[in-house]
C-alpha cells in the first residue's frame, strides 16, 4: 500500500488517496497505471505501449508532459524501474 502524493495523476488519483501495488513481478507488462523508481523518486504513471515505439509513461495531468522509456530501461536497477502495477485505489470521502 502506498499514499500518492503531489498533482501529476490527477484527476485519476488525488494526493491522499490509497493505492496497492502488486509487486509480484513486472514480466509480461501491459498498459496500466505502475509505480515506477526514477532515481530516487517514485512515480504513479500509465504506461501504454505503442507500435514500434519505446513504452509511453504519463501521469493522467496535462500539465505534465509524458516520456518515453527503452524497454530495456524498464527493469530493477535501472534508470527507471518499474516497481509493481496499481490494482486498486481508495477515494477519500
Amino acid at each position: 500500500m502506498v499514499c500518492v502524493e503531489g498533482d501529476g495523476t490527477e484527476p485519476e488519483l488525488l494526493a491522499g488517496h490509497i493505492i496497492a501495488v502488486d509487486l509480484s513481478g513486472t514480466k509480461g507488462l501491459r498498459e496500466g497505471i505502475y509505480v515506477l523508481r526514477i532515481g530516487d523518486a517514485c512515480l504513479v504513471k500509465r504506461l501504454q505501449h505503442l507500435p514500434g515505439e519505446a513504452p509511453r509513461i504519463a501521469g493522467a495531468n496535462p500539465a505534465y508532459e509524458p516520456f518515453t522509456a527503452a524497454a530495456e530501461t524498464l527493469a530493477v536497477g535501472n534508470p527507471v524501474a518499474i516497481v509493481g502495477r496499481v490494482v486498486w485505489a481508495s477515494r477519500r470521502v
